[in-house]
């Protein structure tokens, strides 16, 4: 057992943990269509939807900004008034989506609906959003990214390479649920494999 923080979660498996756990209508809050990144974490927490048996989520798209969040949950709810777990591709997005649900919805989070962010930024752990999120190992995929160009300046001819690194699930209050002991893939502490990708 080892990884994750009590406290606050997506990625391939965050539709299970916090996001999605118990919901029934998923939503995901998209960055650009154009960053890979954004790709790639949508892609993700597909998948774990797929594993958990839920419904493709409903998917917005907007830029990597509060405002982005915002805009787009409020456009969400109005649409899908039955939406109960989103999660969004940055924690400044989420920070956007709590506020939107809360103050121009007047849904409760999490017991209305769950949300869950990407990055595990400081204002994350605020009292204001206690946010459960996925936090990615900075240093190591610094540390990685650089072995990795220092190796294609020695050879030039060599592959190329995507590393997939593995990241925490920082479960707060956003986007709690009751665990499940017979499940095991519900744990409070656990790592969990998120694509944290880098091609060179």
């Amino acid at each position: 057992m080892s990884g994750a923080r009590r406290g606050a979660q997506p990625n391939p498996r965050g539709a299970r943990r916090g996001g999605a756990a118990g919901a029934r209508r998923p939503a995901y809050v998209h960055g650009p269509s154009t960053s890979f990144v954004s790709r790639l974490r949508f892609a993700g927490f597909v998948a774990g939807c797929a594993r958990a048996d839920l419904p493709a989520p409903l998917r917005l798209e907007c830029d990597f900004t509060y405002r982005g969040g915002h805009d787009a949950a409020f456009a969400l709810l109005e649409r899908h008034p039955g939406v109960d777990a989103v999660a969004a591709a940055s924690d400044s997005m989420a920070f956007g989506v709590v506020d939107a649900l809360r103050h121009r919805h007047g849904i409760a989070v999490p017991s209305g609906v769950r949300v869950v962010g990407h990055d595990d930024e400081a204002m994350a752990a605020a009292l204001g959003y206690r946010l459960t999120t996925v936090r990615q190992p900075m240093e190591a995929m610094l540390r990685e990214a650089l072995a990795l160009v220092q190796r294609r300046i020695g050879q030039p001819s060599l592959p190329k390479r995507r590393l997939v690194m593995r990241s925490e699930i920082v479960l707060r209050d956003s986007a709690s649920w009751p665990l499940d002991a017979a499940d095991p893939t519900v744990s409070v502490v656990r790592e969990d494999d998120v694509a944290a990708a880098t091609d060179f």
